[in-house]
């Protein structure tokens, strides 16, 4: 029986040549089309990603990939800004919020100030304008007096110390 088959592998030894030659290269063909979908996936997938951290990082405020950045350095902004807003979060989950209050406060408090300074700026500079014609309108002849050079001075914000 072994001889039989060896007498009938050397007789057609072309044809098992051939049909071996074309096993290997069917298998190599099906790892490239496989390898080429994996590819597409691959790059299919990668897209979806982007487009997810993309999202994310609009959420947070930040962008994913932000202009003249290189691509490894991709996502960087958004990570930092994520770790923040994690650090407020475990603040407050901790109990640390009397200390958010107290600088929330403290912001609102000088954000206060700077309202009541831009209110008082704001009444001196039409006081100092009223002044100005009222200085305006007394000239005669067109002569000026010193009270019409002190409103010049107010208006411009410099005090003279005679006025």
């Amino acid at each position: 029986m072994i001889a039989a088959t060896l007498a009938a592998l050397k007789e057609y030894r072309k044809v098992a040549t051939v049909v071996v030659c074309a096993g290997v290269a069917a298998a190599f063909y099906i790892q490239w089309q496989t390898a080429k979908d994996a590819g597409a996936r691959a790059a299919a997938d990668r897209a979806s990603l982007i487009a997810a951290a993309d999202g994310t990082c609009l959420a947070l405020n930040s962008q994913f990939r932000p202009g003249g950045v290189r691509r490894e350095q991709w996502g960087m902004a958004c990570l930092n800004e994520a770790r923040r807003l994690g650090r407020i979060e475990g603040d407050l989950a901790k109990g640390d919020a009397a200390a958010l209050i107290a600088a929330l406060d403290e912001r609102m408090g000088k954000e206060a100030a700077d309202a009541a300074l831009a209110a008082a700026m704001s009444k001196r500079a039409v006081d100092a304008v009223a002044r100005m014609e009222a200085a305006d309108a007394a000239v005669e002849n067109d002569r000026v007096g010193a009270g019409w050079a002190c409103a010049v001075n107010d208006l411009g914000g410099l005090r003279a110390p005679g006025c």
